[in-house]
This record gives C-alpha cells, sequence and structure tokens, in this order.
C-alpha cells in the first residue's frame, strides 16, 4: 500500500506557488450596534459596559460614540482630555486616509481588571452632524473591522428616514440608519417603565421597516417591580410578545448602587462590583448571546443527553 501511495502521478490540480497564490481571507470582526427609543432608558451605559465584558473575555474591542444627537460617552467616563474621535475619522475617510494606524491614534485606550478596549469619542456639538455621513461612518466602521474583533457602535435614537436638512437635503438619520444595516447584532434596548416600552414599541416599528439583517436583541434595562408591579418579566414579556411581536433576549435588573457609584467613580461595572445584579447580567447577555457561548447549566445538560 505505501509503495502505491508513493508512486508519481499526475496531480489533478496542480499545487500553487506560494508566491503567487492568494493570500486568505482576512476575518473581519463583527458589529454590535446598540439602540433604543428617544428617553433615558441606559442605552449608553449599557454599550459601555457591553464593549467591557467583551474586551474581558479577551477581544479586541473598539467603542465608537455615533450618536449625532447626544453623544456622551467621554462624559460619562470623565474624559476632558481625548483625541478628537469620530469627527476626525470621518474627514479622513472623506479623503481617502483613513487607516487602521489612524483609527487607533483618534481613540482612547480604557484598561481596566487586566484588560484594554478603544473608545473613539463622538461630535463635540450636535450641529456637527453632518460631518457623520453614511458613507464616512460605513469606511470607519469598515476599517476598524479588519483591526478589531467587535466594534461596539452607540446610536442615536432616531432612525425617521423622511427627517432632512432644509437648506442642503441631507438625511438627518442616514448615518445610524447605515450603521444598522453593517451589523451583525442590533442590540435594542427598552426602560422597563410603561412610557419606555410604548416608545421601544414604535422603536421596533422602524427597525423593522429598516429590514436589517442584523440579529436584534431585546434588552429590557432597569427591571423593577415597583415601576410595573408584580412579576416584572412576565408582564413585559407578555405586553412585548402581544403588542409587538418581540421576545425579550435579557433583562438587566435595576442596581442603583451599584450604577450610580459606576458613574459616580466614571467607571465600568467591572471595576465597581463584580457581584453587580446589573453587570451579571449584561455579562451573561455578552457571553450567550454575542459570543454564544453556553452556560456551565447547558454544559452539564449536554453531558446528560
Amino acid at each position: 500500500m505505501l509503495s502505491l501511495l508513493s508512486q508519481s502521478k499526475e496531480p489533478d490540480i496542480a499545487l500553487q506557488n506560494p508566491a503567487t497564490a492568494a493570500p486568505p481571507q482576512a476575518v473581519l470582526g463583527q458589529v454590535v450596534t446598540v439602540f433604543s427609543a428617544p428617553g433615558s432608558c441606559g442605552r449608553s451605559l449599557i454599550a459601555l459596559n457591553v464593549a467591557c465584558e467583551l474586551a474581558v473575555a479577551g477581544r479586541q474591542v473598539l467603542l465608537i460614540d455615533a450618536d449625532t444627537y447626544a453623544p456622551g460617552l467621554d462624559i460619562l467616563l470623565n474624559l476632558t482630555d481625548h483625541p478628537a474621535g469620530l469627527a476626525a475619522a470621518c474627514r479622513l475617510a472623506s479623503q481617502d486616509r483613513l487607516t487602521a494606524d489612524e483609527v487607533r491614534r483618534l481613540s482612547q485606550s480604557l484598561e481596566f481588571a487586566n484588560s484594554e478596549l478603544q473608545l473613539m469619542v463622538g461630535l463635540s456639538s450636535p450641529a456637527r452632524w453632518p460631518e457623520v455621513s453614511a458613507e464616512r461612518l460605513e469606511k470607519v466602521i469598515e476599517i476598524a473591522r479588519g483591526e478589531f474583533d467587535f466594534v461596539v457602535i452607540d446610536l442615536a435614537s432616531s432612525v425617521d428616514q423622511d427627517v432632512r436638512q432644509p437648506v442642503t437635503g441631507a438625511l438627518r438619520n442616514q448615518a445610524s440608519i447605515s450603521a444598522l444595516e453593517q451589523a451583525n447584532i442590533v442590540l435594542s434596548i427598552c426602560g422597563a417603565d410603561p412610557v419606555s416600552i410604548q416608545r421601544h414599541m414604535l422603536a421596533i416599528q422602524h427597525l423593522a421597516e429598516l429590514q436589517l439583517s442584523a440579529e436584534v436583541l431585546t434588552v429590557v434595562n432597569r427591571l423593577r417591580a415597583s415601576a410595573i408591579g408584580a412579576n416584572p418579566k412576565q408582564q413585559i414579556g407578555e405586553t412585548l410578545s402581544r403588542f409587538a411581536n418581540v421576545e425579550v433576549s435579557a433583562f438587566v435588573p435595576d442596581d442603583p448602587v451599584h450604577i450610580d457609584r459606576a458613574i459616580l467613580e466614571s467607571t465600568p461595572l467591572v471595576l465597581t462590583s463584580r457581584k453587580s445584579a446589573a453587570r451579571t447580567a449584561i455579562s451573561n447577555l455578552v457571553r450567550q448571546q454575542i459570543l454564544g457561548e453556553t452556560s456551565p447549566l447547558d454544559r452539564r445538560l449536554a453531558k446528560l443527553a
């Protein structure tokens, strides 16, 4: 048998010269956009802590503040001295000069819990929104995907496709829409109170109109019985399922002690308290819904199957 295999034979496919062989296709990072209806439902806080949990899991992460109405990640982290951020990146993108090195140069490195992520801060003023066009933001995301495992984007709430600048006719929300269209996963954040739930159901309709290819995960934030009544998980889950055909992917409990401390100290929850209920819920969301890891119970059940 060995002698037969060793006999020379014309190969069916000629071997390629290593010098001329096609290079392996680059593996692009995933885009996670964080979206919500208008109102203070904690979207930016969720975006920050999702990015941090991805970094803690050993992934290379870039967090972009692309909210062109009310950017605030730099304020949340008390960053008074930081690189130029998204506006400068978009300007270089319009000149075909944006590179991976420039993306890193224009981002702030955040180190915590033996981990690191890059933050690209948002606009210094909402009036500068025309600088973040759909084409420019798309280029920023494209280059970032080649450099990072995950690109997490904090987006503005409005995705109305009919809002235009009166003079130029530029679409006000096209950059946010473009980011949603490029996303692999959309985290749609819903507050756990009647007003936020109603707003979320309207926002979900706007997302449906975009016909996104991304997986949309609804995350209910600040879950508490005091605003809804008994069995808040069941009540909110049944309401969203019945009236919006939406299944809740994760509930983040109200955790004012640890969240307020994180805001006061301008740090992510992972540095404030590892036992925080909100941090645990966000960590489980990242590991199970985004990274696709199985829980210890799932692994035990799999062994028994």
